[in-house]
């Protein structure tokens, strides 16, 4: 029998307080993909301004056109060597809320590509927001605002990860910023490799709308499967998703029940 592919556009509402649809914001670092310069291979992070070293030692990492989330290059690091820093433009304002997106994959935990990030050897991600009283200050006169820490896997693919912060009165006129380094999950011997791509950092400020961070991905599948869709917002008190017909933009509210579940969640 001949299986049949449907097609139907599926879009969310992300709602605040007052309400209101709205489209995701101006991403605050530069060179987010490492897509710049194209050289090839690069040991240390010299060359992905606005993007720069955060210490001295870099044995076996930098940028690789290899493996990449999206484009062509991604930034590697070995557990051992330091890693790369960025300060933004963007002074903040007490009440903003500060989103930091980011993809991180397991490459290496010194015997195998495949691993679930929670082995002695396996590497951990130490990814962070942080402030600076100008954007040309080394990495040692900045402030740590939200670090995340955690054994990251590897051979499962690129995983997505986000990390918020909201900005207080002491950080108001200071510029925000965001680094990066890898270690392993216990202790930090060279033989490790984590890698990472498409960073994002988005500022709300206090009584914004709601932004999307992540929208729902394509999906394509046959008649009478199922299919997951997912998106991500900061600033949002409900979700409505809708469904309609392809290249027609018109919408319509899906519920719970029959054939969809989850009609009002993320």
């Amino acid at each position: 029998m001949k299986q049949t592919i449907v097609r139907i556009a599926m879009t969310c509402g992300v709602l605040a307080v007052a309400g209101g649809l709205v489209q995701a914001q101006v991403n605050w670092l530069g060179n987010p993909g490492f897509e710049s310069p194209a050289f090839g291979k690069t040991t240390n992070f010299d060359l992905a301004y606005p993007w720069q070293n955060d210490g001295v030692t870099y044995t076996n990492t930098g940028l690789e056109d290899t493996g990449a989330h999206s484009g062509t290059y991604r930034a590697f690091e070995m557990t051992g060597d330091d890693g790369a820093y960025q300060i933004t433009s963007y002074q903040m304002t007490s009440g903003d809320l500060i989103t930091l997106g980011w993809y991180a994959l397991g490459t290496w935990n010194g015997s195998s590509s495949t691993f679930d990030g929670t082995g002695t050897n396996d590497p951990m991600q130490i990814v962070g927001l942080l402030k600076a009283s100008s954007t040309a200050d080394p990495f040692s006169a900045t402030t740590a605002l939200a670090v995340q820490n955690n054994g990251v896997p590897g051979g499962a693919g690129w995983v997505f990860y986000t990390l918020t912060y909201t900005a207080t009165a002491g950080d108001a006129g200071q510029y925000v910023g965001a680094y990066f380094d890898t270690q392993r999950v216990l202790g930090n011997d060279p033989g490790a490799w984590a890698a990472y791509d498409d960073f994002s950092l988005y500022v709300t400020p206090a009584g914004s709308p709601p932004t999307i961070i992540t929208p729902p991905a394509s999906r394509t599948a046959y008649s009478g499967s199922t299919v997951t869709f997912t998106v991500s917002a900061v600033g949002a008190s409900g979700y409505q998703w809708k469904a309609g017909a392809v290249g027609s933009g018109i919408y319509t509210n899906l519920a719970d029940g029959g054939q969809f579940s989850g009609a009002t969640t993320p």
